[in-house]
């Protein structure tokens, strides 16, 4: 769907809202962040940033929810017959942009020194948790189960410890190499969510 100058307009203002919350965290911690000083940097009055975000923290949730739309935005142009396993790991395999993987991550890593940020992370994949449900029952037209409700939080669940993974193996490395890996280490989780944990199933006491 096309949007119009002024949808783009407020996307983009928002967006840059987001990046200069976002800078201000990286250089002056987190106790450094207030509206006043995200306006500034952005070029914008305290108003206009609260007509786009109800909280300072709520800028830092950007790149995950721009994330989670990406991936949705994938599985809408999906078959509907493919099932919502599959769908998943189609999904993901098709997002290559690395500048959308990089904000995501550099936030992840950032969340990883500050306490207060890493709640709100929670708090953001639980809410993309909820959202990606509302998708689902709009896009197969009918509520979702215990099983596919218990599906659609293991699929972020998957998400994040391929992030944390990433993290552990990477050591922060933010270059697009590592940035590459970062997408498989993605694709191969929300696969192995899809094929049932085969190689967990293998484990055993006296293997």
């Amino acid at each position: 769907m096309l949007l119009s100058r002024r949808a783009l307009n407020k996307a983009e203002t928002r967006a840059s809202i987001a990046r200069s919350a976002i800078s201000i965290l990286k250089n002056s911690g987190i106790e450094g962040l207030t509206a006043d000083k995200i306006a500034e940097s952005a070029g914008i009055s305290r108003r206009t940033f609260f007509n786009y975000f109800p909280t300072v923290d709520s800028a830092l949730n950007v790149p995950v929810e721009q994330f989670i739309e990406a991936v949705l935005s994938a599985v809408e142009e999906l078959d509907d017959s493919v099932p919502l396993s599959e769908a998943a790991v189609l999904a993901v395999s098709q997002m290559r942009d690395l500048e959308l993987y990089r904000s995501v991550a550099e936030m992840f890593l950032l969340a990883q020194s500050h306490p207060p940020l890493a709640r709100l992370q929670t708090e953001t994949w639980d809410s993309c948790s909820l959202s990606l449900a509302e998708f689902l029952k709009e896009r197969y037209s009918r509520p979702l189960d215990l099983d596919s409700f218990a599906f659609v939080f293991a699929i972020t669940g998957a998400g994040k410890a391929a992030f944390v993974y990433w993290a552990q193996e990477s050591g922060g490395d933010l270059s697009d190499a590592s940035l590459k890996l970062l997408h498989s280490y993605l694709v191969d989780a929300l696969s192995t969510l899809r094929d049932g944990f085969p190689t967990i199933r293998s484990f055993s006491r006296g293997a």
